[in-house]
């Protein structure tokens, strides 16, 4: 049974298994193959069962305790999972993916220092897991260790020149570390593969901004609102952008945008009531000749 495999095939394997299981209840396999397919199903919380019972009959097999973990974490069971990676790991203390899912898992409870230790040595057993390297330096990230997560999204871009999560990340953590120019480089790299998203064109717009190009910074920032229409933030930087480059109407348009859609932000020059609302409509206009 594949992971193409039909609704129809898939509930064909559970029957078997459950014939199999009324004959033998002892086989390991067939209460392994059941959970197998029920997870298929994303039937988790009775695939537990089976694993668990595959687990008690043939308890090093490390390949139960690795989807026992999954179909834990799978009913949002962190503790649990971590449980089984755990016990995975006393029975193939190399196993990469517990590792990897261990490390996963502690991050998002927000305990790092165990998350960089499990992620780490997952990277040790694979290091050239494209994944793997993805999540470690989003978490070097989340501890604040920028050069760290942008040497490992840069090994990442290195084995695969076109993986535009990692230079889009890379685009951003440049600019937090105010390698402006380097910020505008990667998101130059992800427009070349076609694959822009508002991130990354509002990256190279404040990038921009730093650099004192204004105007260029405005058409960054302009290409983001195009992406991201109701992302206040961006709107807020095109008005600066304006505002800097002196292009006063297409400022106040900008920030009037931002005002539409944030009625309850604490900068009264966001307001859009008042007079200023023919005003609004005329500039909206002259903003996308």
């Amino acid at each position: 049974m594949g992971p193409q495999s039909t609704p129809e095939q898939v509930e064909q394997v559970v029957k078997a298994c459950r014939r199999m299981l009324a004959k033998n209840p002892k086989s390991a396999a067939a209460h392994h193959d059941l959970a197998v397919a029920l997870m298929q199903q994303l039937k988790f919380a009775e695939a537990v069962k089976y694993l668990q019972k595959a687990i008690e009959i043939a308890p090093r097999q490390v390949l139960s305790h690795y989807l026992l973990g999954v179909a834990f974490a799978e009913q949002n069971q962190p503790d649990s999972a971590i449980g089984a990676w755990k016990k995975l790991l006393e029975y193939d203390k190399h196993h990469a993916e517990a590792h990897y899912f261990l490390g996963k898992v502690h991050a998002m409870q927000g305990k790092i220092e165990e998350s960089l230790q499990y992620l780490e040595r997952a990277m040790t057993l694979e290091p050239k897991n494209k994944i793997f390297a993805s999540t470690l330096a989003e978490v070097y990230v989340l501890k604040g260790e920028l050069v760290k997560g942008q040497m490992t999204w840069q090994k990442i871009v290195a084995a695969d020149p076109r993986e535009v999560k990692a230079l889009a990340n890379l685009a951003a953590v440049s600019l937090d570390l105010a390698e402006y120019e380097k910020a505008l480089e990667f998101g130059e790299q992800v427009v070349s593969l076609g694959q822009e998203d508002a991130r990354v064109r509002f990256n190279m717009g404040l990038a921009s901004l730093r650099l004192n190009n204004y105007l260029q910074a405005a058409v960054h920032l302009r290409r983001a609102h195009e992406l991201a229409p109701q992302d206040v933030d961006i709107l807020r930087s095109l008005g600066e952008a304006y505002e800097r480059a002196e292009k006063k109407d297409e400022a106040v348009l900008a920030r009037e945008m931002a005002g539409a859609l944030d009625a309850q932000s604490p900068h009264p020059h966001f307001n859009t009531t008042g007079q200023n609302r023919g005003f609004w409509r005329n500039l909206l206009h002259k903003m996308r000749r």
